[in-house]
């Protein structure tokens, strides 16, 4: 079942802007691994920095179960906006774009998911730092330039302004991209709901 809603949903009030400083703190201090992506002809995953630039982070489950919890907390309001039953809730990503990285166009569905079992209906991007126009003062901490999200519904590319603390939500079938990052570092958590 497809979403029956179309346009992107703003989710606030997800994450306190120290919260999100914490996380963008623990996301820079984990290990991590270049994000992977579906790779069509072998049903698998692998890392492809010419389609995926971006880092994956490992965080310790002390710090990666609250925010799981808090994105499950919104599956039923998200469902009923949605108009589309939603059973599951992938483990979140945490991820950390610095300059020059970004996504090319893609669709989180079943199609460029690989093997995954469970088809995604919505993707959850919640932002743990803020997007300007030019790059930030030092007294303004977790910003970046560029990095956004653009997403193409119909003729028409949207690109919602979020800020930390806030989540874009869409239907995981929509075409989408993140630009290449200017300045700065775009921490993110992406998750889907199937």
């Amino acid at each position: 079942m497809s979403a029956s809603r179309v346009e992107p949903v703003l989710v606030t009030g997800l994450l306190d802007p120290g919260s999100c400083m914490i996380l963008r703190e623990l996301v820079d201090r984990s290990p991590d691994t270049w994000a992977e992506t579906s790779q069509e002809e072998s049903s698998g995953f692998e890392a492809d920095i010419a389609r995926r630039r971006v880092r994956l982070a490992r965080l310790p489950t002390q710090w990666s179960r609250p925010v799981h919890n808090r994105l499950q907390a919104i599956a039923p309001a998200l469902a009923e906006q949605f108009g589309v039953q939603l059973r599951t809730l992938e483990s979140p990503q945490f991820l950390r774009y610095t300059a020059g990285h970004f996504y090319t166009p893609h669709r989180d569905t079943s199609s460029e998911a690989g093997s995954r079992e469970v088809a995604r209906k919505l993707t959850l991007v919640l932002h743990l730092s803020d997007a300007l126009e030019r790059p930030g003062p030092a007294s303004h901490p977790g910003w970046y330039c560029g990095g956004e999200l653009r997403i193409q519904l119909g003729a028409h590319d949207r690109t919602p302004m979020v800020r930390c603390g806030q989540a874009i939500v869409f239907p995981s079938w929509a075409l989408h991209a993140v630009t290449p990052v200017t300045a700065g570092v775009r921490h993110v958590v992406v998750a889907w709901y199937a």
